[in-house]
């Protein structure tokens, strides 16, 4: 039954949820919740970026290879996983 309201540049929306919130509560709470999350300014690639090139990665893979070939003749390191879980 209410007017909607007029699309305009000025339109404050945080204003009109303050004024209107007694009209409706669950809607108000609702918006609360939703427009009290920050926004992140930070671009959704930048926030998971590890930092780590495919250089870095090749390199970091030929230093695992290399430790594995070092450690392969040590006896102890190659015995089964199982036989320290029964301590």
């Amino acid at each position: 039954m209410e007017n909607l309201e007029k699309k305009s540049p000025g339109f404050d929306l945080l204003n009109w949820w303050k004024v209107n919130s007694t009209k409706y509560p669950i809607l108000g709470q609702m918006a609360r919740d939703i427009l009290a999350i920050p926004l992140s300014t930070v671009a959704s690639e930048s926030a998971f970026s590890t930092g780590v090139s495919e250089a870095d990665i090749e390199e970091l893979l030929d230093e695992l290879e290399q430790l594995e070939l070092e450690l392969a003749p040590i006896p102890q390191l190659n015995e089964d996983v199982s036989d320290y879980d029964s301590d």
